[in-house]
């Protein structure tokens, strides 16, 4: 089972296990850049192995409706992952909200497809999983994601102080929300 939705110029897919190769060489390219603003992992996550155990409960976790990822692909390069949109800790009515999470290839940065894959994923949410709020969390220094969060009219609400630890360091996060 897959899903597949597309934008003007990417395409957003669920993946199956058979895509682990093509996850772990995302997260391998993009090791350096992301470490900054992501909670430490172990160094088997740089496996083809681990990767396959995340996309089997990724999986899981989609049929459950408790959260789902999609792959970013361009249309112009339909074989290589540039990044992905999820949504977590999907609740159902009566709350009818989610966490969002995206990340970006370091060398596609600037050209809007965050913004845009974002947007789709926030359609999507509103009309096929009939969520209400959607709340996103973002390191402070984190200049590009805060302004992808705002280029889609989330709201601030505030800090969260000492929220996740990153680098053996408890940070700070910013809180945005936006209501569908």
């Amino acid at each position: 089972m897959q899903f597949i939705e597309y934008t003007s110029r990417l395409i957003l897919k669920t993946e199956s296990v058979d895509c682990a190769p093509r996850v772990l060489e995302f997260y391998l390219r993009n090791r350096e850049h992301l470490t900054p603003y992501e909670p430490q992992v172990s160094e088997s996550f740089y496996t083809l192995n681990y990767q396959q155990r995340i996309l089997e409960y990724e999986f899981n976790d989609l049929l459950k409706g408790n959260s789902f990822r999609y792959y970013l692909y361009l249309k112009s390069d339909p074989e290589r992952i540039i990044g992905s949109v999820n949504l977590t800790q999907i609740l159902h009515a009566p709350f009818c909200r989610a966490a969002l999470g995206y990340k970006l290839d370091y060398e596609m940065q600037g050209n809007g497809y965050a913004t845009e894959a974002t947007k789709k994923l926030l359609e999507l949410a509103a009309t096929k999983l009939r969520l209400h709020r959607i709340e996103a969390r973002v390191l402070p220094h984190n200049a590009r994601s805060i302004r992808v969060l705002e280029r889609l009219h989330f709201q601030y609400e505030g800090m969260e102080y000492q929220s996740v630890k990153i680098n053996d360091c408890w940070q700070d996060l910013y809180r945005y929300s936006i209501i569908l």
